[in-house]
């Protein structure tokens, strides 16, 4: 029912140079609520692209995902045009505690205590009315002093605020990416005593062989299942019920 997309990056060595690759991981739940790896990919550039992750999605979509409900992602440009592309019905949910994490960067400390709460007052209101007004407030509050914050919300609100359409066990969800940055800290674990991979099957065999003879790591169902099923089947109706029926990952 879900599909969260991330990259993480690893150092390898290829023509007698060490470059940082970027590892694309396709992480999901299917409608039994439980959790799979759908692949892992080694990026071919030295930085994570939405072209790339559109190859990826093609690849995914001809090993049989016809349909996805959600995806779950970070704010790479061009991410959800690459998605829709594949998935033209699916909706895209940006990953609020990455929106939140890189403008608390440029922050003053003595304020980033109160902005921190400020924010959680919008994406944890009620509905969209009230995570608008919310905005506002941080606005009148804040613009003065770091515009940008409020102006970035409003010019991605459409893909931040898709969320606010489901019940708060759906919202838990889809709201952030954590999931799969979760599966990026063990993948880090396991090669934390590595220094620079000497190709890239090299890096894939120790992450593959880990993944697989350690499932407890990724490999578990989802919280609260019985209420976010009901809220699914609820907002979706028959496009959930068949994948119910057929036991395949639509995110």
């Amino acid at each position: 029912m879900l599909i969260y997309l991330d990259a993480i990056y690893f150092r390898i060595r290829e023509n007698g140079q060490v470059q940082n690759k970027a590892i694309y991981t396709v992480y999901g739940i299917d409608a039994q609520g439980e959790r799979a790896i759908l692949d892992i990919l080694i990026g071919q550039g030295d930085g994570e692209g939405a072209k790339e992750w559109g190859r990826l999605l093609e690849k995914i979509r001809s090993r049989g995902v016809q349909d996805v409900l959600f995806f779950s992602v970070d704010g790479l440009e061009g991410f959800s045009e690459a998605i829709l592309e594949v998935f033209p019905h699916s909706i895209v949910q940006r990953c609020i505690v990455h929106m939140i994490r890189t403008y608390l960067k440029f922050v003053a400390s003595k304020d980033f205590k109160a902005i921190s709460q400020d924010l959680r007052r919008i994406y944890t209101a009620d509905d969209e009315d009230a995570a608008l007004n919310a905005l506002g407030q941080f606005g009148q509050k804040w613009d003065g002093k770091y515009p940008e914050i409020s102006q970035k919300w409003l010019n991605n609100w459409d893909e931040l605020a898709a969320f606010f359409a489901y019940n708060p066990a759906i919202r838990r969800l889809i709201y952030t990416t954590n999931a799969v940055e979760g599966l990026h800290r063990h993948m880090r674990k396991v090669t934390k005593t590595k220094g620079a991979f000497t190709n890239d099957k090299a890096l894939l065999k120790i992450l593959c062989l880990n993944l697989v003879r350690n499932p407890k790591s990724w490999k578990r169902s989802v919280f609260n299942w019985t209420e976010i099923h009901r809220g699914l089947a609820r907002e979706f109706g028959d496009r959930f019920t068949k994948h119910v029926n057929q036991h395949t990952i639509i995110s």
